[in-house]
């Protein structure tokens, strides 16, 4: 006699598959229709072979027909599961019931650690004011919320559980009276039982809440210090007159050894701290692996001190378009660990707040010192031999040492901070010598480099006469030259650096394609813009489509995107042009920042990557200059025997034009092409009528820049950075701007700007302080969508799952994405996989299978490509799916690159084939 399991899969059953599929699950066969038997023109029934032309129709014939047969079944299992209780494990009813339960669900969650439930339900002693506190927490990480709607919300919270335990104890009442059980139980008790009181007392006010998570989890206060004052007219109540008043310059300060003492204490991230290894492969990962760490005698006796990374920018609080968008500027100074892994990193809860004042008062000289008062103190004590000892947690001592090895920063706030001249100074540079004139002669000039020991001169030099500021550069000592080398520890940024670069080349290369050479217009390339399938890893970083001709016409070098768009721009800009020849010089300039781009933003790197670098810069920088940095020397003169009053005689095109193109006086883009202009008779006293002047078509020339760029000049630093301090992106500012979306959010909904620096650092330290009590070893959570369960001997996969050590009868889950630690994998991206034969090779991803027992198992089924190659017009890997290949798996921790790449094809009518695009190199 058939057992139940063989009855139940005969009404569940795909005769399409060879050989036929039982399911137990109806949801299971829909999907296994969908994904495999999708072009089938008739469906059968599994049971009485009925044929149908639609799914929705068998689907219907199942539930209405066999629905009965099914029904009965289960609720016979649901007898014998009650009877048979020793015989059937329990985990066994769990993972069906489990598979049934997550069958039925579109969107589903895995976790490493899924079966350990939630909560136990112990008899734990709850703390409510703990778990008010971090409720307020939670309230205040979004950043959209004032202090007084926080206030409002705990009035009325506190208020609904009161009404909620009067209502649990009513009702506990009633029910004890209604079974005569209220003489056991006394009032007494359950009042006793019911009170909860006020879970926010305590907690009522910003001040309370910082004390209370001070106190407990060892959360850094800031500290109001006195800088100076000023004289400034207030309103005299009594007399209504504007009367001087003496005001006090402030601002806000955090301990060092409390941030340090802060992350020491939390377990998972100080094991982080000492489990740091430097590379022995050769390649370089991190600061670690440069000769700065090498050479620093106090990081080479204590390997494990805190390698503390410094960053300031001002932060603009006001509307920016506003009377106050200068009086409430901030100037935050943040803090990083290096020390900490690149996936810690580069979290914003891994950068703390360090200090912060107001930016006009950062102009005044040795405010900078003033403020970094409190830091320098503090690393006199950590960067020693001593150290600071604390106590932990969990019981023992931990000696904290530290010390400050380089400052990041945008060249306005480096330039400020150490001491220099303005970036229009005759020597710009805060790493070399080099003058503005040098520059304009050539843009892979470098100067004599600067040290700490002619830094120190220069400085002495400077305060003896302070004429030779503008020699120099310089305009004080640095509040910092104590405990850094001023300037060799102050770090390029390459955010900003390449935000400035690529702009400004999209710039005049469109400028060229579009005015000077006509091969599309801005409308064609808005066009596709928007219309430009970009993958869903670009999709969020999508250009906005508003290049205009009043844009390219006008003064300065930005096309008005942010940096992500403008990474992107850069990327795809091959894609969505059209008529340009392989071998333009203007498409090379793009394809060369393109190749530095992809080196400087790798997170990995070899010696030899670097001499590469160091060769594509010296080659951008020479076509740049030829292209569009005119010579020096004085302006041709006007032709002989020109009249007085004729108009100058055309300068030649091109890029090889003496003619320096005046920025301010181009073409006005106001200026219609068909416009009249007068006849060659123009000093005549009659001007011909409109019927018979002459229709002249404007010629646009090649615009030429009246100087060399300063962050042009900025790049060629780079190859000695990256030996000196390791992969830059370790180093960038975009997780210090990304750092401020916070405080704008508060600055936004907050409306009281008196004494903004000390209402801005509260809120930062309470909005962030969520995300670090939640830093502990992370599970391996897969956020999945579209899943389809089933055991590995019904799989299509079988063979290369048992392959990888899976046996026949366990579960696996085939979804269409996967999102892991923050990166998505999709099917119909491509992904780098490692090769024998090559140094990579490219896959498309056919599907994502998830283990059920072990949700940290991902594995990605893998379809090969063949590599065509690098294509001299799009700057991009060309490929072609092979199909007939077969395919393997592929785990995520395997990949050469763990980024997965969207395929893009060109916008040209004639464009074709599949094309990738790395982001950074592979090592």
């Amino acid at each position: 006699m058939e057992s139940r399991d063989v009855q139940r899969k005969r009404y569940l059953l795909c005769v399409h598959c060879d050989p036929a599929t039982y399911f137990d699950d109806l949801e299971e066969l829909k999907k296994h229709w969908q994904r495999l038997h999708r072009d089938k023109v008739i469906l059968l029934c599994g049971q009485c072979k009925s044929e149908f032309r639609h799914q929705t129709s068998l689907v219907r014939h199942i539930t209405t027909i066999h629905v009965n047969a099914c029904q009965d079944l289960d609720s016979d299992d649901e007898e014998d599961n009650g009877e048979s209780m020793e015989t059937n494990s329990p985990e066994s009813h769990n993972n069906s019931r489990e598979q049934q339960n997550v069958s039925n669900n579109r969107s589903d969650t895995f976790s490493e650690h899924e079966e350990e439930g939630g909560r136990d339900e112990v008899n734990e002693e709850i703390d409510f004011q703990d778990e008010a506190a971090k409720f307020l927490l939670k309230l205040r990480s979004s950043g959209n919320l004032t202090n007084a709607s926080v206030e409002l919300i705990q009035n009325f919270t506190s208020n609904l559980i009161s009404l909620l335990a009067a209502h649990f104890k009513r009702k506990t009442k009633n029910f004890l009276e209604e079974n005569r059980v209220n003489e056991i139980v006394s009032e007494k008790f359950l009042s006793e039982t019911f009170q909860i009181g006020n879970p926010f007392q305590g907690l009522e006010t910003t001040d309370k809440q910082l004390d209370y998570f001070s106190e407990k989890y060892g959360l850094v206060k800031p500290e109001e210090m006195y800088l100076s004052s000023r004289i400034e007219h207030r309103l005299d109540r009594t007399s209504k007159m504007f009367l001087p008043k003496q005001v006090s310059q402030t601002f806000q300060s955090f301990s060092l050894i409390g941030t340090l003492t802060l992350i020491a204490r939390n377990k998972y991230l100080r094991e982080l701290i000492l489990s740091e290894k430097e590379s022995t492969d050769g390649i370089s990962r991190g600061y670690k692996d440069g000769t700065d760490f090498k050479n620093n005698t106090f990081l080479q006796k204590y390997p494990f001190a805190f390698r503390i990374e410094l960053n300031y920018d001002d932060l603009e609080t006001a509307n920016g378009m506003g009377s106050k968008d200068v009086i409430h500027k901030i100037g935050p100074f943040y803090i990083r660990i290096q020390n900490l892994p690149a996936e810690e990193n580069s979290k914003l809860s891994s950068i703390f707040l360090l200090a912060m004042a107001y930016s006009e008062d950062l102009k005044d000289k040795g405010v900078f010192k003033k403020i970094l008062t409190p830091l320098l103190e503090d690393l006199k004590k950590l960067q020693s031999d001593e150290g600071v000892e604390i106590t932990l947690p969990e019981g023992g001592t931990f000696i904290i040492r530290a010390c400050l090895v380089c400052f990041c920063a945008d060249s306005l706030a480096a330039h400020a901070l150490f001491g220099f001249m303005g970036c229009s100074a005759m020597k710009f540079c805060r790493l070399c010598l080099l003058s503005l004139t040098d520059l304009q002669e050539s843009s892979n000039s470098i100067g004599p480099l600067r040290t700490s020991e002619t830094h120190k001169q220069h400085v002495a030099d400077v305060e003896r006469d302070p004429t030779l500021r503008s020699a120099y550069g310089v305009n004080e000592e640095s509040a910092l030259a104590s405990v850094l080398r001023v300037p060799e520890d102050s770090v390029m940024d390459a955010f900003h650096d390449f935000v400035g670069v690529a702009q400004m080349v999209l710039k005049l290369v469109l400028y060229e394609f579009i005015l000077v050479k006509k091969l599309f217009t801005v409308f064609y390339f808005n066009a596709n813009i928007v219309a430009f399938s970009y993958g869903s890893p670009e999709i969020k970083n999508k250009p906005s489509a508003n290049i205009t001709n009043e844009r390219l016409y006008g003064e300065g070098h930005t096309l008005k995107q942010n940096g992500s768009q403008t990474f992107c721009l850069l990327r795809i800009f091959p894609f969505l042009i059209k008529g340009v020849a392989e071998d333009d010089r203007f498409l090379e300039l793009v394809f060369l920042l393109q190749d530095i781009m992809r080196i400087v933003f790798s997170s990995q790197v070899r010696p030899r990557d670097v001499d590469q670098l160091e060769m594509i810069i010296a080659q951008h920088n020479s076509l740049f200059h030829e292209l569009f940095v005119p010579p020096p020397g004085p302006p041709p003169l006007p032709p002989t025997g020109a009249a007085s009053g004729a108009a100058p005689a055309p300068a030649p095109e091109g890029p090889s034009s003496d003619n320096e193109e005046n920025e301010e006086n181009v073409d006005d883009p106001n200026t219609d092409d068909n416009e009249s202009e007068p006849d060659d008779n123009s000093g005549a006293s009659q001007v011909a009528p409109a019927s018979r002047r002459k229709r002249k078509k404007i010629v646009h020339k090649t615009k030429r820049l009246k100087k060399g760029i300063n962050k042009l000049h900025h790049i060629l630093h780079y190859p000695k950075q990256f030996r000196e301090k390791g992969p830059l992106i370790r180093l960038w500012c975009a997780r210090y701007e990304g750092r401020h979306r916070i405080l704008r959010k508060h600055s936004a909904v907050q409306s009281n700007f008196k004494n903004i620096i000390k209402t801005m650092s509260r809120m930062f330290q309470l909005s962030t302080f969520d995300a670090f009590l939640q830093k502990k070893k992370p599970e391996t959570i897969i956020s999945s969508t579209d899943s389809v369960q089933e055991i590995v001997q019904n799989s299509i996969y079988s063979d290369i799952l048992v392959s990888e050590g899976l046996l026949l009868d366990d579960q696996v889950k085939i979804v269409k994405s996967v999102s892991v630690k923050g990166e998505e994998y999709a099917c119909g991206l491509f992904v780098v996989c490692p090769s024998q034969n090559e140094p990579f090779k490219f896959g498309l991803i056919a599907d994502v299978i998830v283990e059920v027992k072990d949700a940290s198992k991902v594995y990605l089924v893998v379809q090969e490509c063949v590599n065509e190659g690098l294509s001299n017009r799009y700057n991009s890997y060309k490929i072609r799916n092979l199909f007939e290949a077969p395919p393997y798996l592929l785990k995520i921790e395997n990949l050469i690159d763990y980024r997965p790449l969207p395929a893009w094809t060109p916008m040209e009518r004639d464009g074709l084939g599949l094309y990738l695009h790395p982001r950074n190199i592979f090592c």
